[in-house]
């Protein structure tokens, strides 16, 4: 039973990947910075080192063309280890990942996603994994929203 289910997990590609992602993750606290003086939104994606579904979109998702690229040129993308003890700085507040995902963002599941205005405050947040047409539409909507949400 056992091999036929590491087979099965092989198979898929999901457990190990040797794809190394083609998005230039930052660190977050690196990407807060940053936003707050180029002025460009933070992209936050929440996984965990046992989160199946994250290894799946780092696969896919982040290995798209349009979506690397946007990514990389438009926004700071970070990645945040929802397990984590680090302290950041989640709205206005420093604290663990952990408790800053549960406490101040109030995501319950992973995949997730955040979305940082340069003020460093969170202003959308989706709890889900993601397809690769839902991802390329939300980062069309943010990119239409970015010019509102930067000068609030």
């Amino acid at each position: 039973m056992k091999i036929f289910i590491l087979t099965f997990f092989f198979s898929m590609g999901i457990v190990f990947s040797s794809e190394k992602s083609l998005v230039q993750w930052k660190d977050y606290s690196n990407a807060l910075q940053a936003s707050a003086q180029d002025q460009k939104l933070v992209f936050v994606f929440a996984t965990a080192k046992w989160c199946l579904n994250c290894r799946a979109m780092e696969k896919t998702l982040f290995q798209d063309p349009f979506i690397t690229n946007t990514l990389n040129t438009r926004f700071h993308p970070t990645q945040i280890d929802i397990d984590s003890e680090e302290e950041i700085q989640c709205d206005g507040h420093l604290m663990s990942t952990k408790k800053c995902f549960s406490g101040i963002w109030k995501l319950n599941s992973i995949p997730s996603f955040l979305v940082i205005a340069p003020k460093g405050l969170s202003i959308l947040s989706i709890s889900q994994s993601l397809q690769l047409a839902q991802m390329r539409l939300l980062l069309n909507e943010l990119l239409n929203k970015e010019k509102e949400w930067i000068h609030e």
